[in-house]
């Protein structure tokens, strides 16, 4: 019985972590990142398992597969897997996977600012990063095009009462409900009952909408729900706001999310908060921020559409390898 070796390097950012596979998993047929998704969600779901499983951080931590891209104008692909199943994008993960991809020489390190692209199941992502001797500081990427779909809705829930809510678009539907309505104030100790709540707010949402059940786009499923707190400002231009994001079924982050950050900025742009180049600090339970910054709207048929861009600070690198036998039948079967 032979052991396999399957290398992953962990990148922790903004107080999230994200386990990123390179090395050691037989090539996925396909020849974009939306094919393999869809290969290994149908056929090889045994892999997310299995590396979910060797976890020991957290329950919603992340596994990205990192791959070369076949195209020569893109320097690198990548998928998500999650709890959840298959994430067609995320911020967070899209900010890892670029680390990764620069420290492991899929794109070549330069000094100071240079932009690269990627390629997600969901869509090209241009990124931004930023080093000094040799050491990335900071990663920045293109925040999906988000719009608000609802804004100030009710629903009603058993033995919590009404609920208003906005609900935004932003690579996948996702509710905003302001924190102080249900006499929340987003700290450590009200994790669990705020982990009951919001997976009641986002059924009851999504009963009401019927977009769970009518859609076969993964992209409008209702995904996840995101806890807002008061805007303060911190300085001219410069915004912060505290969250909690529900992202994965029965688990409460403790990071910022890239796709509520991107929200955040449709939903303050419609309200008149925030001019373009103004920015957002999204700042998440345990004091992890990411940046937010507005760049400007567009319409796309009569949807007002934000332009975005975030920004995580200092990523933290490390390697690692898993060891699985070599008979383990996923590898029979992709090799």
């Amino acid at each position: 019985m032979k052991p396999h070796r399957l290398r992953v390097t962990d990148i922790s950012i903004a107080g999230r972590e994200s386990r990123i596979l390179f090395q050691g998993l037989a090539d996925i047929p396909g020849s974009a990142p939306r094919e393999k998704l869809t290969l290994l969600q149908n056929h090889f779901d045994t892999l997310r398992h299995y590396l979910l499983k060797q976890s020991t951080v957290s329950s919603n931590r992340s596994i990205v597969i990192l791959f070369p891209s076949l195209n020569a104008e893109i320097c690198a692909s990548y998928l998500i897997m999650d709890s959840s199943g298959y994430p067609v994008y995320s911020g967070f993960n899209t900010l890892c996977a670029a680390t990764a991809a620069i420290e492991l020489g899929l794109i070549e390190k330069k000094e100071g600012m240079f932009r690269f692209k990627m390629e997600s199941p969901a869509s090209l992502v241009t990124l931004q990063a930023e080093t000094s001797k040799g050491m990335v500081q900071s990663i920045s990427s293109a925040g999906l095009p988000s719009y608000v779909e609802q804004y100030k809705q009710e629903v009603n829930i058993p033995l919590i009462g009404r609920v208003i809510y906005s609900l935004i678009y932003s690579g996948g539907l996702c509710v905003l409900v302001e924190a102080s309505q249900l006499g929340l104030s987003l700290s450590l100790d009200e994790e669990l009952h705020l982990t009951t709540v919001a997976s009641q707010i986002l059924e009851a949402v999504s009963l009401k909408n019927s977009l769970n059940q009518l859609s076969v786009n993964e992209q409008l499923k209702i995904s996840n729900l995101h806890f807002i707190g008061p805007i303060h400002q911190k300085s001219k231009g410069a915004y912060a706001i505290n969250t909690v994001s529900y992202t994965h079924p029965g688990v409460i982050s403790h990071g910022p999310s890239g796709r509520g950050a991107s929200a955040l900025l449709a939903l303050m742009q419609l309200e008149g908060r925030i001019e373009p180049g103004e920015t957002l600090e999204v700042v998440s339970m345990d004091d992890g921020s990411f940046i937010a910054s507005y760049l400007g709207y567009r319409y796309l048929a009569d949807k007002r559409v934000i332009d975005n861009k975030i920004r995580g600070k200092s990523p933290q690198i490390k390697h690692s390898s898993l060891i699985v036998d070599d008979t383990w039948e996923l590898f029979k079967r992709l090799s």
